[in-house]
């Protein structure tokens, strides 16, 4: 059984999160039904086009993201990252917010709330050595329902073909048992 053969979740409802190893980034990407307008790096070793001097800290914008993509940040260490509408808002983020920010990506843990008004994230990915170690924090549970019943089915598909995507009710079966820990093994 090799890892990537393997999942291994703990759903934290009060924090809206998941604690995961066998999740890549590139499996979530794959998942959302919406891609993010933008990503501010809060943790990574990319560099790409883009850096906020208010912030210093590297982003991309949307156009580029297919180029972080295909990074392989495994290599990175830490990838921490949280997405936001509007580039302007940047600009506008308090020194509280700002501080907020720094400390999510260096500690891997929200100072306050993981949502900021002002960027409109709706996740916060957070990872040491990708797919090791992960932490989500979604901002809508049936976003992750939904990205847990694709993720799923994009898995089993190295082992079937034409796997449907998990239907919600089995998706909200499997948050229930995530709760606990759920070890779900692909083989």
């Amino acid at each position: 059984m090799k890892t990537k053969d393997v999942i291994y979740m703990i759903y934290n409802e009060n924090e809206q999160s998941t604690t995961s190893m066998g999740i890549e980034f590139i499996d979530f990407i794959h998942c959302l039904t919406v891609e993010p307008n933008n990503i501010l790096l809060l943790a990574s070793r990319y560099t790409g086009e883009d850096f906020h001097y208010g912030l210093r800290l590297e982003f991309v914008r949307k156009e580029n993201l297919k180029d972080l993509y295909e990074e392989n940040v495994y290599s990175y260490g830490d990838f921490c990252w949280v997405d936001f509408d509007e580039m302007i808002t940047l600009d506008d983020l308090t020194p509280q917010e700002k501080a907020e920010l720094l400390y999510l990506g260096h500690y891997q843990q929200p100072f306050g709330s993981p949502f900021f008004e002002k960027l409109n994230n709706k996740f916060v990915y957070l990872a040491h050595d990708d797919g090791w170690f992960n932490k989500i924090f979604y901002k809508d549970k049936n976003q992750y329902i939904d990205v847990l019943g694709r993720l799923i089915s994009n898995k089993l598909k190295s082992y079937r073909k034409n796997v449907p995507p998990l239907g919600q009710d089995i998706g909200e079966l499997l948050t229930l048992f995530a709760k606990d820990g759920i070890l779900i093994d692909l083989y």
